[in-house]
């Protein structure tokens, strides 16, 4: 028994980030092609250099928002990790549009993307924030209600449901 994914071509959104570099290792510890997909808005500024020289590793500059960009650079793979999104919560009170345009219009342009290129394979990256203060700890995913308390959590809530 192997622990192991297939290794087929997988485009990361957001792979620039804390967690998506941990994906994007893992993926190409594995054997996967990688391309990354990323504005770069939350990168370490080096964040590429651990993987400098792995010929399984694309970058693409660019945004969930820019759907035509996002189509092309999708061309070609067969699973997608959606991790793109934005981290901060707190300016997402004063600046509620960030959160939807990563958030909700970002996630239905990777959807749509996905359809238009033919790829049925999605891990999506959510967060606990949609149960809001759950009943019980530790929370189940069919517990409710799910009473969001911030607009990221609510971006997160509708990325569950695109």
């Amino acid at each position: 028994m192997t622990d192991r994914l297939p290794p087929v071509p997988t485009f990361v959104t957001g792979g620039a980030g804390f967690i998506g570099g941990e994906v994007v290792a893992s993926l190409l510890r594995d054997g996967a092609p990688v391309t990354v997909f990323d504005n770069l808005s939350t990168a370490e500024p080096d964040w590429a250099s651990r993987f400098e020289g792995d010929p399984g590793l694309r970058f693409v500059h660019g945004d969930i928002t820019e759907y035509d960009v996002l189509r092309r650079a999708m061309l070609g793979h067969d699973r997608v990790v959606h991790l793109a999104s934005g981290t901060d919560i707190i300016g997402g009170y004063g600046h509620p549009e960030r959160d939807f345009a990563s958030g909700i219009v970002g996630t239905e342009h990777v959807c749509e993307a996905m359809r238009a290129v033919g790829i049925a394979e999605i891990w999506f990256a959510s967060s606990g924030v949609v149960y809001g203060r759950p009943a019980r700890i530790p929370t189940g995913e069919g517990d409710g209600p799910l009473l969001p308390e911030s607009h990221y959590a609510a971006a997160k809530l509708a990325g569950e449901a695109l």
